[in-house]
C-alpha cells in the first residue's frame, strides 16, 4: 500500500476546521476530579484494580475507595490544602494511585515527575512548580534530598516514601491511619475549570521542561468521551470494556500517556498490571501470566514484538489490542505488526498540553496505517500556514487544537504560555501535518526538527521512512548538522539489523534514488548501536547531535 499523497491545492479552495460530526456531547461537569473518579471506582466493588507484576501485591477498587480519603486526611494533617503543589517522584508503583487521587481530592496539585531526572533538572522542576511536599519512591530519596539542599531552607515541608520506610520518613502506612476527610469542593473555593489538579512536565527534549497546568474540568474530558460513546453505541462500549479487561502498564506514570491509561483503567473497572522493572522477558512473561488483553506501548516496543524470536517461548494470545502513542509510528511497522500478530494497532495523537488524544484511529476495516485518525468529541483541529490562515486539503501546515481538554497554561511562564496557547484557545502544537477530504489527519514532522538546506525545508521524518525501508536497517534517526556550503544538511544515524552489512555510501545512494537533490544525506551516515530515546520512545535529537558515536564495526 502506498502512502496517501497530499492533493493539489486547486482541488480544494477553502480550508476548514476539523470537528466531531455527530450529536453534541454532554457538558463537562465542574466537580473535584478525584471525587468524581472515586464515585466511578466504587461501582466496581471488590474487583482487583491494581496488581504489581513481580510480587503479586494488589489493591481492590473497594480498598482504594476506602483508603484514598484517609490518605487525604493525612495530607490535610500536614497542611496540604487548596492549590498546594505536591511532587510525586516515582516509577510505576501501585501505591502511586492513592497519592495521586488523595492530592487532587484535597484540592492540591499533583506534580508527577520521572525519577530519571538529574539533580539539576529536579531543582529546576521544584523551583518552577513551587512544590513544598514530596512523595518519593525509596530508590529516589537521595536524589530528592540532594535537590532540596540547593534550595532555600525549609522549602521542603514534608516527605513521604513509597516502598520501605527509611529512618524517620513516613510512608503510606502512616497516612492511612488518619480519619477520612471529605473532598475539597466548590464550596471550599475550588474553581474546577480554572484551577489545576495535575501539573505534568513537558519532556524538555528541546529545552528546559515546562509545568503544564491541567484543570479538574480538563481531566474529566476522556471519561465524558467514553460516557458519550456508551450513549451512542452501547454495544461498541461493551467491546471496549472487554478489550480493556486487563491492561499492562509499563509506561511512566509521570507521562500523560501512562497517566491516561492508569485513570482509564480505574474508570472502566479494568485490572491494571504494573510492570515496574522492564526487561523483554519480564514484559512477555507478564502478558502470558496475567493474560493481558490490551498493551499500551510506544513504537519501538511494537517493532520489538514484530521482530523478536522470543515470542516463540510465550503465549500472548490473550492480547486483543495494542495502542501506540507518545511518538510517531510508521505505516510499515503498523502493517508488519498487524500481519504477523493479527492484532490491530490503535493510534492516537495528542500531547501533554492537550491532555492526551485529540484524534484517534478507526478500527479495521476503516483503519488507515498512514493517519493518526479523526478528531475526537470535545476537540477541534485546524492546520494553518505561517500567516495563521487555514490551509486546504492536502496542504501542510502547523496543527492546532482547541477544546475543554486543553491546558490552562505553563506554570510561572507567561512567555511560553502566550507562544503556545493563543487568545482564541488554540494550542499551537509545533507539529506539521495535513488533512484529507475525509478529515483524517496526517502528521509529517515537527516544526523545530525541519532541516533548512539552502533555504529549502527538509523533513527528517520523510528521510527516516526512506532509510528504514532498506533491508539492512533496524532503526534510524535523521537530524540537521551544520554544513559550510548548504547551511544545514541531513545526517542519518543508523542501527543495522544483526548479521547484515551495508556502507554509508550505499545508504546515501538508497536515499538519493528516491528524493530531490537538496534532500540527500549530504551530512553523511553514522552507524550506531542504539538511537537514544526518552522513556516514551521519542528520539532525543538534541542528545543525538552530541552523541559519542561508536562505529558499528567497533562494537
Amino acid at each position: 500500500m502506498s502512502a496517501i499523497k497530499p492533493i493539489n491545492k486547486s482541488q480544494q479552495q477553502e480550508g476548514r476546521i476539523l470537528r466531531w460530526h455527530g450529536p453534541p456531547p454532554p457538558a463537562i461537569p465542574h466537580h473535584n476530579y478525584a471525587h468524581f473518579l472515586l464515585t466511578k471506582m466504587a461501582t466496581h466493588g471488590d474487583k482487583i484494580a491494581l496488581v504489581e507484576s513481580e510480587t503479586g501485591k494488589q489493591w481492590t477498587f473497594s480498598e482504594l475507595c476506602e483508603l484514598i480519603p484517609r490518605v487525604a486526611g493525612g495530607l490535610a494533617e500536614c497542611g496540604v490544602g487548596l492549590g498546594d503543589r505536591v511532587l510525586c517522584l516515582t516509577p510505576i508503583h501501585i501505591d502511586y494511585t492513592l497519592y495521586l487521587l488523595a492530592i487532587i481530592y484535597r484540592g492540591a496539585i499533583c506534580v508527577p515527575i520521572n525519577p530519571t531526572l538529574t539533580t539539576d533538572e529536579l531543582v529546576h522542576v521544584v523551583r518552577v512548580s513551587e512544590a513544598r511536599w514530596v512523595v518519593v519512591h525509596e530508590a529516589s530519596v537521595p536524589l530528592v534530598e540532594s535537590a532540596y539542599t540547593h534550595l532555600p531552607q525549609h522549602t521542603l515541608r514534608k516527605m513521604w516514601v513509597i516502598g520501605k520506610a527509611q529512618q524517620d520518613k513516613p510512608t503510606l502506612q502512616h497516612l492511612i491511619q488518619h480519619e477520612p476527610v471529605p473532598p475539597i469542593t466548590q464550596a471550599d473555593g475550588l474553581v474546577c475549570d480554572k484551577m489545576a489538579a495535575v501539573m505534568p512536565f513537558s519532556s524538555g527534549t528541546t529545552g528546559l521542561p515546562k509545568g503544564v497546568l491541567l484543570s479538574h474540568t480538563t481531566l474529566h474530558v476522556p471519561h465524558m468521551r467514553h460516557l458519550f460513546s456508551e450513549q451512542l453505541q452501547p454495544e461498541k462500549a461493551k467491546r471496549v470494556e472487554a478489550l480493556y479487561s486487563r491492561i499492562l502498564l509499563l509506561l511512566p506514570v509521570a507521562h500523560i500517556y501512562g497517566h491516561g491509561m492508569l485513570v482509564t483503567g480505574l474508570s472502566l473497572g479494568s485490572t491494571t498490571v504494573c510492570l515496574t522493572k522492564y526487561t523483554h522477558k519480564a514484559f512477555l512473561h507478564t502478558i502470558q501470566h496475567y493474560k493481558i488483553t490490551v498493551c499500551p506501548l510506544v513504537p519501538h516496543l511494537i517493532k520489538f514484538l514484530s521482530d523478536t524470536p522470543l515470542l516463540s517461548n510465550y503465549d500472548i494470545t490473550s492480547v486483543k489490542g495494542v495502542l501506540s502513542a507518545a511518538a510517531p509510528i510508521d505505516a510499515n511497522t503498523v502493517n508488519t505488526f498487524g500481519k504477523k500478530m493479527g492484532i490491530p494497532v490503535g493510534r492516537a495523537y495528542g500531547m501533554t498540553e492537550t491532555y492526551g488524544a485529540v484524534t484517534v484511529t478507526r478500527p479495521p476495516p476503516e483503519d488507515n496505517p498512514y493517519t493518526v485518525g479523526k478528531v475526537t468529541p470535545y476537540s477541534d483541529i485546524k492546520v494553518i500556514n505561517e500567516a495563521g490562515e487555514l490551509v486546504c486539503e492536502g496542504e501542510e501546515g502547523e496543527v492546532c487544537a482547541r477544546g475543554p481538554g486543553m491546558m490552562l497554561g505553563y506554570t510561572n511562564n507567561q512567555i511560553a504560555t502566550s507562544a503556545t496557547l493563543d487568545s482564541e484557545g488554540w494550542i499551537h502544537t509545533g507539529d506539521i501535518g495535513y488533512y484529507d477530504k475525509h478529515d483524517f489527519l496526517y502528521i509529517t514532522d515537527r516544526r523545530k526538527d525541519l532541516i533548512k538546506v539552502k533555504g529549502y525545508q527538509v523533513s527528517p521524518h520523510e528521510l527516516e521512512k526512506i532509510v528504514s525501508q532498506h533491508e539492512c536497517v533496524s532503526d534510524v534517526a535523521v537530524v540537521g548538522v551544520k554544513h559550510q556550503r548548504l547551511g544545514e544538511a541531513p545526517r542519518a544515524f543508523v542501527v543495522l539489523k544483526p548479521n547484515t552489512h551495508v556502507t554509508a555510501t550505499q545508504i546515501q545512494g538508497h536515499v538519493a534514488e528516491r528524493v530531490a537533490s537538496y534532500k540527500q544525506l549530504a551530512g553523511g551516515v553514522k552507524f550506531v548501536n542504539v538511537i537514544p530515546r526518552n522513556p516514551t520512545g521519542k528520539i532525543l535529537k538534541r542528545q543525538l547531535k552530541e552523541f559519542d558515536i561508536v562505529p558499528a564495526s567497533k562494537l
